[in-house]
């Protein structure tokens, strides 16, 4: 399911590679911290707010970052 603009998310779980990983977790997007969907392009892509700061995911690196709607 995708999620949509303004959803306050929390991530769940990171099903990446390594590194792919790595550079999430130096942008704040690891399992417990909490996302904000700003966009989500036509190909898929998400732009992000997680503490303060605004991140561009790929839709490929988007989809293995699993999270979960905050009421």
């Amino acid at each position: 399911n995708q999620v949509g603009v303004s959803q306050k998310t929390r991530v769940v779980h990171v099903k990446t590679d390594p590194v792919t990983r790595a550079f999430l977790a130096g942008q704040g997007i690891q399992p417990g911290a909490t996302m904000v969907v700003l966009a989500v392009g036509a190909d898929g892509a998400v732009l992000v707010e997680i503490e303060g700061r605004s991140a561009h995911l790929s839709s490929v690196i988007a989809h293995g970052v699993m999270v979960q709607l905050e009421s």
